[in-house]
């Protein structure tokens, strides 16, 4: 019997362990892909992630146990069914690309996989997308994401079509600064605003893709 209760006891606390390793994971931890690999790159946005989520509760011990040595297994059940519930697909999936390259040229490879250049539609996926470029690169870099006024000045638009009202620009930008700055780059400055700039620079970027 004791040893029945020690093997629940230890299958609920792997369980709990992995669910929360997996939960803790970052989204975009995966490997960059080679960009001439497009089918690979395709199958890996579209695909949904299925991660294992750990209770927001902390499970007590001392009532595992009082559970186990009065044979209650069937309170255990609700456990194990959340810790094995499937954590819900992201919205929108973000890859960070370190090869350089112009706006219109990532826009244009992000395409090519089934997505745009990233959009920052609020604030919390703008420290997402921070938060992407630090953890591949290690510091922050400049980086495209999908902002343009290139067809007017001064009219700024997601290359996604999402509708364009939050803003993080930096003091004094956008200047358009001698009427060429009709992109926008991301991670600019200590302070990691946005900034308009030359839709020619080659600069890494970051793609995203939108789940139906």
């Amino acid at each position: 019997m004791m040893a029945m209760m020690m093997k629940l006891a230890v299958l609920v606390l792997v369980c709990a362990a992995v669910a929360q390793t997996r939960a803790d994971a970052p989204e975009d931890a995966s490997p960059e892909p080679a960009e001439g690999n497009l089918v690979l790159e395709k199958k890996r946005l579209l695909l949904p992630r299925l991660r294992l989520r750990f209770p927001f509760f902390r499970f007590p011990i001392k009532l595992l146990l009082q559970l186990l040595r009065k044979r209650r297994y069937w309170r255990l059940r609700p456990l194990f069914r959340f810790c094995l519930k499937p954590r819900p697909k992201p919205r929108t999936y973000f890859r960070y690309y370190s090869s350089p390259k112009t706006w219109s040229e990532a826009e244009k490879f992000c395409r090519s996989i089934g997505g745009n250049l990233a959009s920052a539609r609020n604030r919390f996926e703008n420290n997402k997308l921070l938060r992407l470029i630090r953890q591949k690169k290690g510091r922050y870099r400049y980086t495209w994401i999908g902002g343009s006024d290139a067809q007017q000045n001064g009219i700024w638009f997601w290359s996604d079509g999402s509708n364009y009202q939050y803003t993080n620009w930096c003091r004094g930008q956008p200047n358009n600064f001698r009427g060429k700055q009709h992109c926008l780059q991301l991670s600019f400055t200590d302070k990691r605003c946005w900034d308009d700039a030359e839709c020619g620079r080659r600069l890494p970027f970051i793609c995203a893709k939108r789940r139906q």
